[in-house]
Formats: structure tokens, sequence, C-alpha cells
């Protein structure tokens, strides 16, 4: 991208003494335990950023008005909206029972009881109204998103940088979740594809080699360390 068009990169190497200030500090600023590994990178590019910028363009929402996640390939408007609320009530990518058993000192059954309490209440306001990949998709925007969206304000906010989300613009939310489910999820070369149409566009633009290419996480060499 930066050589297509021409633009200026930056390329920071963060060494695991920076990774375990950058957590005790994104901490301190999330104002709750931290619940994803990468969370202190946010917190220490918004630092650097901080150097020469004080706003950015973030991808935060396309995967969930997209349907960019793996899981989303689940699910199609037969199946039935039981089996994609069982699915977002055992899901332990949300918010593990275990973990916050051990925080608050519950019992494992309180914990998960806990856990679910909100995910279960959003699955059944919309599931009269939604199936399939939507359902899922709402749920998501409603729970998981709102946690990383608290995440990247206010580790970008730490230093007083504006971090900005185009894709939750909400004409632009409308028209994502709004796309028939052969448009989000598809079988492409054997494979299911998701976040289609929006890779569709890209690789107009950018090539089929970028746009199609398997997704990688932001992930933390924690095993290494």
């Amino acid at each position: 991208i930066i050589q297509k068009f021409g633009l200026k990169g930056n390329r920071y190497h963060f060494q695991k003494d920076e990774t375990e200030n950058g957590l005790v500090n994104a901490n301190y600023h999330l104002d709750e335990p931290v619940s994803q590994p990468h969370t202190p990178y946010f917190y220490l590019l918004s630092e650097k950023i901080k150097k020469t910028l004080t706003v950015v363009l973030s991808g935060e929402g396309a995967d969930e008005v997209f349907a960019g996640y793996e899981r989303y390939s689940l699910f199609d408007v037969n199946r039935s909206n039981r089996e994609v609320i069982q699915f977002g009530l055992n899901s332990t990518r949300f918010l593990n029972s275990t973990i916050v058993a051990e925080l608050l000192d519950l019992d494992e059954e309180e914990a998960n009881n806990l856990a679910t309490k909100k995910r279960r209440a959003c699955l059944e306001k919309y599931g009269n109204t939604f199936g399939g990949i939507n359902l899922i998709q709402i749920v998501d925007l409603k729970t998981y998103l709102i946690s990383l969206l608290n995440r990247i304000d206010k580790t970008t906010m730490a230093f007083g940088v504006e971090a900005r989300v185009p894709f939750l613009d909400y004409r632009m939310v409308s028209f994502g979740c709004n796309l028939p489910r052969n448009l989000k999820v598809r079988k492409l070369n054997d494979q299911l594809m998701t976040k289609y149409f929006l890779k569709r566009k890209t690789a107009k633009h950018l090539g089929s080699s970028f746009a199609y290419r398997r997704k990688i996480g932001f992930h933390a060499p924690f095993k290494k360390w």
C-alpha cells in the first residue's frame, strides 16, 4: 500500500520490557483488566503516533460490519436461531468464565452466568428479528465491538490522539449489515472467504494477491518470550 500510493510509512519494533510497561500503563488507562494480549501495542503505538499526528484512521468495525470473522462462515440463513444463540453463549472468545472466576473469586457456574448475561440478553432481544450471520453480526456490534472501541479510544487518548472509525459510519454499518449472505461469505477456490464484498472491492485497487490473502491477526509473541 505504501509503495502503490507513495505514502510514508514507519515500522516499530517493541521489545519485551517495553511491552510489559505498556501492559501496566494500558491497564491504568483502560480502568479495567486488559482482555486482549496485543492491547499494550495500541498504547505504545499511540505514543509514537503523537510525535507526528493527532488524528488517525482505524479499521475497527470492518470485521463486524462486513462479516470478517471466520465464525461467520459457520452460519447460513437456514440455520435455526436456537443454534446461533447457543453458539453465541458457548463462545469463549468474548469472555472466559475461568478467568472471570479467578478475578472475582466466584465459582465457575457463577462466573459463566455473569460472562454470558449481556450476550444472552442481546441474542434474545434480536433473535426474533434477525437470523444466521445477521444475528451474530448484531450481537458482535452490541457487545464485542464495544470493548474494542473502548480500548482504542482510551489507549489513543492517553496521548491526546483521536482515532476515527470510518467503517462505523451509520451508512456504512447499514450497508454492510444488509448485504446478502453471498456477499459476506462465499466459497472461493474451495475455501470459504469471509468479508467477501470488501475484499472484492479492495482487489480492484490493490490486486487479488493482497485482497484475498489469509487473514492475519495482530499478535504478541508471548509464547516466544
